[in-house]
């Protein structure tokens, strides 16, 4: 089953924060180009234990001078990253430098990009996604998932500019097997 889950508005509060450039927790660069909106569409596969999807990007550029987009990830495997009108986009997935940080995802945008979007999948080692086997639930019959993104980990559920300042609207599609109920903090659109 698909749900769709939406948020569109931001509290005042969480928008007037401001973005440091000296955020040791992050790899990001909000400061020349910060993620607006964000369209996630994923699949659940327990099997797996990943998520495989993609994401939409709808940014502003801070630094019209700025043609990079870096965003934060750990344990993703990245497999294409596109512009608004379908063009493949030269990224780099960095190397780990500090292990808690994970891999920079820097991505090289033309001027006239105004979204992108990336495939990509989560892995096993993925620290925001939390399996659990069936004898660990209530009913014993299937397995469950939770996730839980504090404080630097939602960079393991997809890429992303992983700082408290940095706030966006988002859109989630999910797509979990008939048995399951998926929730997440978003109004529900549709089924």
């Amino acid at each position: 089953s698909t749900l769709i889950f939406t948020i569109r508005h931001l509290s005042i509060l969480s928008c007037m924060m401001s973005v440091h450039p000296d955020d040791f927790s992050s790899l990001s660069n909000p400061q020349q180009i910060s993620v607006k909106d964000l369209e996630w569409d994923a699949l659940i596969d327990f099997d797996s234990q990943v998520l495989q999807g993609s994401v939409k990007y709808t940014f502003q550029r801070n630094d019209l001078k700025s043609n990079r987009l870096c965003l934060d990830t750990n344990h993703l495997t990245i497999y294409e990253v596109a512009d608004d009108k379908g063009n493949f986009l030269d990224y780099i997935l960095h190397p780990v430098s500090k292990s808690h940080l994970g891999q920079l995802l820097d991505i090289t945008l033309s001027p006239e990009t105004v979204s992108i979007s990336v495939q990509y999948s989560t892995t096993p080692q993925s620290s925001a996604l939390q399996w659990l086997p069936p004898s660990q639930t209530g009913g014993k019959v299937h397995p469950y998932l939770f996730t839980q993104c504090q404080a630097i980990h939602a960079r393991s559920l997809f890429p992303c500019q992983d700082r408290p300042g940095v706030k966006f609207s988002y859109t989630a599609r999910m797509t979990s097997p008939s048995w399951s109920t998926c929730v997440m903090s978003a109004l529900l659109q549709k089924t």
